[in-house]
This record gives structure tokens, C-alpha cells and sequence, in this order.
């Protein structure tokens, strides 16, 4: 995004000052906005608008990148034009604080006498909060360490519980489920996990906090269920034949709701750990580390859990149960060290009021609005508004998550058909998804969306989310040409294909995890109001995933004459794969197209600016009360220190638009 320098110098030889705009100051004592003289300080004015513009830089126009603390200042300065030949950096509000020199140059209200946690926020009616300068070594590591393993949990169980179903680890202790039977149970344990962060995400917005919520959803949910799997694949160990409801209870129950329940939670929870005013910029590379950790855990669990099993599946199924107590335990003892937030009760309730009676009484948000003599401020309305509109923004990645599901079911069937390579079987696969993430993830943080920014070339989500499409419709492309040499084969020459022909199905997958899942994140984070980070990711989780997984089993239903009915080449071939996998790839095409519709882009993109100017305002506010709680603690009563900011809001609106206009919206 490209934003025209603005002359402040020669805005006040054509107006004579000020623009005649109402100026907002904020003031704690006051508890309200005031108007404000045209004459009124300019240097506060310029002030302001640069840490609202110090905001977009926060949420960021792509994929979040590595920034240091000196680049995200210069940006800052050089959006506008500043008056009266002031020095570049002088007034500039720091947004990514970690070292000493720059903590020493802070206003005294953001720090705290604290040498382990230097970083100060107060909050009008909760307890100061204390930020680490550098948060991800004291406390983020062990967010993202328990981050991995629980993936490293999830993906070693999930990736291998087809072929456990169907016999492929041992032949005499197993559920002896059809292969689509065995794709569909484990296609619906997924489609759970992407449906309970809704309790999780309320439970911790409105109740426990993203900590205690945490702690419930791994200690009550989480682990029994991973240890009610695990005992399952011991013989006899729980009945004289193979235990399914056991397996259910586990499988369909407790690890997919542990899994949901958490999910909307530990993201949210570590970008908390940084300090929402000097620190915002460090939040979009903590976003990238999260995702490494991510496919770190997927990649290990992937690699090992399939080896083992093909020895020793009760060993295989054990080691996640162990690896997420581990994680579970460094995650308490680093309990003293994390930011834990409380929970805005009262914004979830007023949420849940004005969705429910938007529902039931068919009444309009904007009755609501304290400029209709509604009983809610505007602005949380239109947040609120901006949380539902989640929905449709993420039915437009919806494809995309189809074809991504079809890696633990339709793909692994696929492999099921060809030749295995020593320890390399149909399960095994999957981890070249994770190979293709870290790869194609590097190559865009650090050369693709660098290069936009630079050359100040916008990348609409709604083009993004066409290219991860795209990437997909590929990923079916060479499941079809898989499909077609696996079948041509055996009629010709009664062989097997190298499992390894599939490497381009998950490479295709994991290269549009980066451009579609990433961007769906990131969209969810932006988009949500302050409040209800942790709903509004599970709103994204639930139409990504759940909703994705539950299309996903109606296709396999509906459709499953075309599927292999058991494991191997034979019945592979006397399948119809090939419609099944069409079907797929017309579904993507037909994504690929609307999302790069003008109307869906503009939509979209003024979505995003909406939001950046929401972000913009509450920081901006948020600083002016904590500037205003400072001097009010320090009884300072000299004019010196009675300073107030001010919010230009026609400035800002002015700045969107001019960058609306570059777009064409």
C-alpha cells in the first residue's frame, strides 16, 4: 500500500492554520471527547496522527514480517510530512521496544520499576500490567514450545488414524473399518476440532482468561483423551475384541474438543505476552514464529509417529500422550512469567445481547448505537458488526480448506494404492505438506511480500486467498495425473507407482497454506475487535476447518460408490478416484474465479481499511488516557506536563481514502 506524503506546511497557507475539523481531545478526568479551538496545538495534533498511522504499521499490510524497532519508526515518520522542520524521529512513539536504549528513552508511564519486566500498561480498573523487554525468550518460547508438541500430538495421531482403522499396523487388532469408513471417522473428528473453539474462545473472553481456559481445555479435555487412544491399541487390554467406543470417547469426544477448545486460545495468549502500545510491531513476527512452531510439531509427529507404528503402533500412539504432558508441565511452570489478561465479561455479554436480539427480535445493530440513544458506544457496535463479517471473508478461503483436508483422507487413500519405500508409506507423505509451509513460508516473508512492500504494491486478501486456491486446484491436478499413472500401471503392467509421485500433491497444498491459511489468520486478528480476539479466531477456525471438514463428509457419503472400499492397488483401480477428485478440482476453479471478482476485492479491502482505522483510533485514544493517568499519579500541574493528544479523525479518514484511491476502490 502506497500513502502520498501530506504537506502540513502548505495545508496551513490555504487554510490559515488547522483545518476547521472537530478535534477530539481525550481526557480520563473528563471521561468524555471535547471540542477543541481550531487554534490548538499542532505539534499534538501531528503527534496523534502519527500514532495512528503507527497502528497500520502494527497490523500490517501482508504476511507478517521481521521488522526491527528502527525500520518500524522510520516508516512511521515518513507516512506524512511533519511541521515546522521537527526532527524526523523526535516525537515518534516506539512500537517494537526491546533492548535498554530504547526501553531509556520511553515516557515514564510505560515502564515499571521491575528490572525482569520493565514495560508498564495501566488499565482503568484492573492491576497494572509488567511486560518483559524481550518477550519471546522470557515467556513466548514456552507458549510456542507447547504449541509444537501439541501438534506433534495431534498430527502423529491424526495423520496415521486411517491406516490404524483399517488394519494397515496390525492386522489382528484394529477397528477393521472400510477405507472410507476409516476417512470419514477420522474426517469427523477434525470437523469437532474446528467447532468447540467456540466454548473456548467464550470461556476465556467472557469468564477465565486465556490462561486458566488453556489449562481446562489440556487438563480436562485434552489429555485423557489422547491416553483413552493410546489404550486402545494395547490387545485385550480393555475387552476381548477391539474396543470402539473407547476409541470414540477419544477420538470423536475428548482429544478433538481438547484440541478446539485450545486452538482460538494459545495464538492470542502469546501475542498478549508483548505490550500492546510500545510493542505492537513485534506481534506480526511473533505470528510468523507461531507458525513455524506450528509445522515444526506437524513435521516431527509426521515423521516419527508413522515409523514407529509400523513396529510398534501401542509405542507410536503413547509418545504424543507423553509429548503434551511434557508440554503441559513447562507451560504451568511458566505460569509466573506470562501477562495474563482479564477478561471484558461485559463486552462478551453485550456481544452475545446484540447478536441475540438481532436474531430473535429482528432488531437492527444501529438501534443499539448511542447516536440512536442505544445503551452501546458506536464504536462497539461497528466492532461487533466487523466480528460477523468474519463469516463471509472466510467462506471465501472455503475451498481451499476442502482440498487441505483431503491430505489425512482422500490423498493417504491414494498412497494406500502404490508402492511404499522402505518407512515411507501413505502416512509418512504428509510431512512434504510441512517440507512445502517452511519453504515456500521463508521464501515469502523474506523475499515475495519484502519486495511488495518496497515497491509499494498492495496484495488484496481476496487475491491472496485465489492464489492459495489456485495452489490447491494444482495439488488436484497431480492427484488426478497420480490417479491416471497409478491405474494405467497396474492395467499394463500389474506394478505399483512409486509413492513418491504424490511429493507434488502435498507440495502444491503447503504452498497454498501460505498465501490462504496465513492470510485467513491474519485477516481474523485484523478484522476483530479488541475484545474478542480469541471468538473471533474461533469464528476463523470453525468456517476454515469445521465447516470445511463437515462438506468434506457429506462429499465422502454422498459420493462413496466412487471410493476404494479397502486398502491396496486392486481396489483402488476398480474405484471411480478420479470423479471424486474432479469434483474437487471444479470446486476450486469456481473459488479461483470469485475471489478475484472486483466487487468481492473491493468489499474486502475496504473491510481491512475500516478495520485499520478502528485500530488506529483505539490506540491513539488509549495512549491519550494512559498520558493523561500519568500526570494525574505524578501531581504535576505545570503546563509542561498537561499535555493532552488529539485525534485529527479527518486526518486519518483522509489517509485511507487517498490509499482507497491508489487501489481503485
Amino acid at each position: 500500500m502506497t500513502v502520498h506524503d501530506h504537506n502540513d506546511d502548505e495545508e496551513e497557507q490555504q487554510q490559515g492554520g488547522m483545518p476547521e475539523a472537530v478535534v477530539a481531545v481525550v481526557e480520563e478526568d473528563a471521561g468524555v471527547s471535547k471540542e477543541m479551538p481550531p487554534d490548538a496545538d499542532d505539534d499534538a495534533c501531528t503527534k496523534s496522527s502519527k500514532r495512528a498511522e503507527a497502528s497500520e504499521v502494527a497490523v500490517g499490510d501482508g504476511l507478517p514480517l521481521m521488522k526491527s524497532s528502527k525500520t518500524s519508526m522510520r516508516k512511521t515518520s515518513s507516512r506524512r510530512g511533519r511541521k515546522g522542520g521537527d526532527d524526523p524521529d523526535g516525537d515518534d512513539l516506539p512500537i517494537a521496544v526491546n533492548t535498554t536504549e530504547e526501553l531509556e528513552d520511553l515516557p515514564a508511564m510505560y515502564r515499571s520499576d521491575d528490572p525482569k519486566r520493565p514495560l508498564l500498561l495501566t488499565v482503568e480498573g484492573e492491576p497494572p500490567y509488567k511486560y518483559a523487554l524481550n518477550p519471546v525468550t522470557f515467556s513466548v518460547l514456552a507458549i510456542l514450545v507447547i504449541e509444537c508438541l501439541e501438534r506433534f500430538a495431534y498430527y502423529g495421531i491424526n495423520n496415521n488414524e486411517t491406516a490404524f482403522l483399517e488394519g494397515a499396523y496390525d492386522e489382528n487388532w484394529n477397528a477393521n473399518l472400510t477405507s472410507s469408513d476409516a476417512v470419514s471417522f477420522t474426517s469427523g473428528s477434525v470437523a469437532i476440532a474446528y467447532t468447540t473453539p467456540f466454548i473456548g474462545g467464550i470461556l476465556a473472553d467472557g469468564f477465565t482468561g486465556d490462561f486458566w481456559a488453556i489449562v481446562i481445555g489440556i487438563s480436562v479435555f485434552y489429555l485423557p483423551g489422547l491416553f483413552l487412544i493410546a489404550l486402545t491399541t494395547v490387545p485385550g487390554l480393555l475387552g476381548e475384541t477391539f474396543n470402539m467406543a473407547v476409541l470414540k470417547a477419544g477420538m470423536l469426544g475428548l482429544m478433538p474438543t481438547g484440541t478446539g477448545f485450545i486452538k482460538p486460545l494459545v495464538n492470542v495468549f502469546g501475542a498478549k505476552q508483548f505490550h500492546p502500545v510500545v510493542q505492537s510491531a513485534l506481534v506480526e513476527p511473533y505470528y510468523v514464529n507461531f507458525y513455524i512452531a506450528i509445522n515444526i510439531g506437524a513435521l516431527i509427529g509426521g515423521i516419527i509417529i508413522p515409523i514407529i507404528a509400523q513396529t510398534s503402533i501401542e509405542i507410536a500412539f503413547f509418545i504424543p500422550f507423553v509429548a503434551m504432558c511434557c508440554g503441559f508441565l513447562l507451560f504451568l511452570l511458566c505460569s509466573p512469567r506470562f501477562v495474563k489478561r482479564k477478561p471484558e465479561k461485559a463486552a462478551l455479554f453485550n456481544t452475545l445481547g446484540l447478536l441475540g436480539k438481532s436474531v430473535f427480535c429482528c432488531q437492527s445493530f444501529a438501534v443499539a448505537k448511542e447516536s440512536n440513544d442505544g445503551p452501546l458506544p458506536d464504536t462497539f457496535v461497528d466492532g461487533v458488526w466487523r466480528l460477523l463479517k468474519l463469516v463471509p471473508v472466510n467462506l471465501l478461503v472455503l475451498p481451499f480448506n476442502i482440498v487441505y483436508n483431503c491430505m489425512t483422507g482422500i490423498f493417504i487413500m491414494q498412497g494406500e494404492a502404490m508402492q511404499e519405500v522402505g518407512v515411507i508409506n501413505a502416512s509418512w507423505m504428509t510431512n512434504f505438506d510441512s517440507f512445502s509451509v517452511l519453504i515456500v513460508g521463508f521464501f515469502a516473508s523474506s523475499w515475495l511480500y519484502p519486495y511488495l512492500e518496497r515497491r509499494g504494491i498492495n496484495f488484496p486478501y481476496c487475491y491472496r486467498f485465489s492464489v492459495g486456491t489456485l495452489l490447491g486446484a494444482l495439488a488436484i491436478g497431480s492427484a488426478l495425473i497420480v490417479d491416471s499413472q497409478i491405474r494405467n500401471k497396474w492395467k499394463n503392467e500389474g506394478a505399483e507407482v512409486n509413492i513418491f509421485a504424490q511429493i507434488m500433491n502435498y507440495a502444491f497444498v503447503g504452498a497454498g497454506e501460505i498465501f490462504a491459511v496465513s492470510t485467513a489468520y491474519e485477516a481474523a486478528f485484523m478484522i476483530a475487535p479488541k475484545e474478542q480476539k480469541a471468538l473471533a479466531s474461533a469464528i476463523q477456525l470453525f468456517m476454515g476447518n469445521g465447516l470445511a471438514s463437515y462438506i468434506q463428509i457429506g462429499l465422502q457419503q454422498g459420493l462413496a460408490d466412487w471410493l476404494p472400499q479397502s486398502a491396496g492397488v486392486e481396489s483402488y483401480v476398480e474405484s471411480q478416484m478420479d470423479k471424486f477428485l474432479w469434483v474437487l478440482f471444479g470446486i476450486s476453479c469456481f473459488a479461483i474465479l470469485f475471489n478475484l471478482l472486483p466487487p468481492v476485492k473491493n468489499w474486502l479491502e475496504r473491510l481491512r481499511f475500516e478495520s485499520l482505522e478502528a485500530a488506529a483510533n483505539d490506540n491513539t485514544q488509549a495512549t491519550a488516557l494512559g498520558d493523561s493517568t500519568d500526570e494525574l499519579k505524578s501531581g504535576q500541574e505545570n503546563d509542561d506536563t498537561h499535555k493532552h493528544d488529539v485525534v485529527d479523525v479527518d486526518s486519518v479518514r483522509s489517509i485511507q481514502q487517498e490509499a482507497m484511491a491508489e487501489m481503485h476502490i
